[in-house]
């Protein structure tokens, strides 16, 4: 008789212990769910979009490169300025038709709310001539509803 405490001490401790273990395991199901539910904070969403689009002009991928612009969006650069994501997707084959072997490597992004700035290397090279072309570029930006509404780009040349 005198174990019989301890025996159902020990059953009511496994039993909570395993309560504790369920309760815990759905709480962490309950939070990972709710993290890959969440959208990305917009510092997060403003480096995804500079990072997709060194990919991409590197991968002379046109229509992801227009695919982050919004309809009214301006790009200006080197002294030239397109409104509109069709100009700016226009502006992007016309580049790849003269320009082959880009590559784009981020060296640093600053974002402060929906406005960044990034500075890459530009390194491409001409499909007439051969030539090799060098770059770094600064570019300032502002996003709205997750698409770029405007592009500055101050590029710098460098001798190849």
């Amino acid at each position: 008789m005198g174990n019989l405490p301890i025996k159902k001490w020990n059953i009511r401790q496994k039993y909570l212990n395993s309560l504790i273990i369920t309760g815990l395991l759905l709480l962490i199901t309950l939070l990972m769910q709710q993290t890959v539910a969440q959208p990305l904070p917009m510092k997060e969403q403003n480096i995804e979009i500079v990072m997709r689009q060194a990919q991409a002009w590197s991968e002379q991928d046109v229509q992801v490169i227009a695919n982050d612009f919004a309809e009214d969006a301006v790009f200006i650069a080197a002294g030239f300025k397109f409104q509109g994501k069709q100009q700016i997707k226009q502006a992007a084959q016309n580049y790849f038709q003269q320009f082959h072997h880009t590559s784009v490597k981020i060296k640093r992004i600053v974002i402060e709310g929906k406005q960044g700035a990034v500075e890459w290397d530009w390194r491409d090279q001409e499909r007439k001539t051969g030539k090799k072309g060098y770059a770094e570029d600064a570019i300032i930006f502002e996003l709205e509803n997750n698409k770029i509404i405007y592009w500055r780009e101050y590029i710098e040349k460098q001798k190849v």
